[in-house]
């Protein structure tokens, strides 16, 4: 697995990114939708399982769920799981806080 780092501290992410948000980033070839709810941060992909949608412009929940603008599919940030099980998952990446940074997990 690559580390990507996402931010220089806890800090600094919780400044650029305010609680519910979402916000895509890109770690190597993969296009991820980065989400704060709460004290945490999820990676989960970025196009919607479902349609194509992209998840970064939809919103999240607080049942810990990214929610897909287009048809509103909800989508677990903890396994990616589609709360009704109507499309397949989606694919979430690994968060791990050091005290060098925040970083993405992207298998090679």
């Amino acid at each position: 697995m690559k580390w990507y780092k996402l931010f220089v501290s806890e800090e600094e992410a919780f400044r650029e990114m305010p609680d519910q948000s979402l916000q895509l980033v890109i770690a190597g070839e993969k296009k991820i939708c980065l989400v704060r709810n709460g004290k945490n941060l999820y990676a989960i992909q970025n196009i919607c399982p479902h349609m194509g949608a992209s998840l970064s412009e939809g919103s999240v929940n607080k049942l810990n769920e990214v929610v897909c603008p287009w048809h509103h599919y909800r989508f677990q940030l903890t396994d990616g799981q589609e709360c009704h099980l109507r499309t397949k998952e989606a694919e979430t990446y690994p968060i791990k806080v050091e005290t060098n940074g925040i970083f993405i997990g992207i298998e090679a």
